[in-house]
């Protein structure tokens, strides 16, 4: 485990159109980028018409 203060969180949703709860998907990820963390990585998987979207949020201590 790295020693220092570092904050990492992995953080996926299934991003569908049709889904009602998408707008809350983008205001949880803008709430973190709000509160410093910043996106390290992400990735996206199709699967049955969804797109599953994952995102590495990194908080650095510094």
């Amino acid at each position: 485990l790295p020693k220092s203060s570092d904050t990492a969180f992995r953080w996926g949703y299934y991003n569908s159109p049709a889904d009602p709860d998408r707008q809350s998907y983008t205001q949880v990820l803008e709430a973190f980028l709000q509160a410093g963390f910043h996106i390290e990585g992400s990735s996206g998987a199709g699967t049955q018409g969804l797109l599953r979207t994952q995102y590495v949020l990194v908080k650095r201590s510094s």
